[in-house]
């Protein structure tokens, strides 16, 4: 167990190590000056390929260290990962019941057993939603009101405009005769 655990821990450090040695790796090359050539000091072109494997690459087994360790720590990994896209779909309501389906029974009994406030509080936030949409219709409701009051507001202005028009040009022609 213990040989175990400091393999685990040898892989995870190595790991680290090549991490960085490719990060600082390739700007050390980037700014390195040719020194065989004095008479030539332009910099050299960084080269295309890194002798470092970048960081993201699956990492290289050497002789000797136990493969089921690697694909152990892999396979931790993955379950992290998926636990975590879980948690945030769950957060942002995205897992329905079509997503239960795919997964083992196993599985489905840990989704079935999560405490009721998740659900209270997906039931108070969808009632909140509701409220505010009810308001949202009720403020485009007084807006149209509104706008309908505006209109008519203004069509009887112009009618008494016109009919104020028609009484002075019939005052006018009194006068005029």
């Amino acid at each position: 167990m213990a040989g175990r655990e400091a393999s685990r821990e040898k892989l995870t450090k190595r790991v680290r190590d090549n991490s960085f040695e490719a990060r600082k790796g390739s700007s050390e090359k980037r700014n390195r000056v040719d020194t065989q050539h004095p008479a030539d000091s332009r910099k050299k072109t960084p080269s295309k390929k890194s002798s470092q494997p970048p960081p993201s690459r699956p990492i290289d087994i050497e002789e000797g260290e136990d493969m089921s360790l690697a694909l152990e720590v892999q396979a931790a990994a993955l379950a992290f990962m998926k636990k975590l896209l879980e948690e945030q779909r769950d957060a942002q309501g995205l897992n329905s019941a079509s997503d239960d389906d795919d997964e083992d029974p196993s599985q489905r009994k840990k989704k079935k057993s999560k405490p009721k406030k998740s659900r209270e509080e997906l039931q108070l936030e969808s009632e909140k939603n509701l409220r505010r949409q009810q308001i949202l219709e009720a403020k485009r409701a007084r807006q149209v009101e509104r706008e309908q009051r505006e209109i008519e507001a203004a069509e009887s202005r112009k009618k008494a405009e016109k009919r104020k028009g028609k009484l002075f040009a019939d005052n006018d022609d009194m006068w005029d005769d």
